[in-house]
């Protein structure tokens, strides 16, 4: 979620797969989509 997000990115590192988003509603989802589009 947005907490974790911002703990990553105040870590210095970089959030690659983020959810919950308005088309993202889990993380399962998100990283299926991450997929599909990596393996394009």
């Amino acid at each position: 979620g947005v907490n974790t997000s911002k703990a990553v990115t105040d870590m210095g590192l970089v959030v690659d797969i983020a959810a919950p988003t308005p088309g993202v509603p889990s993380m399962t989802m998100a990283i299926e989509n991450y997929i599909k589009v990596s393996n394009k």
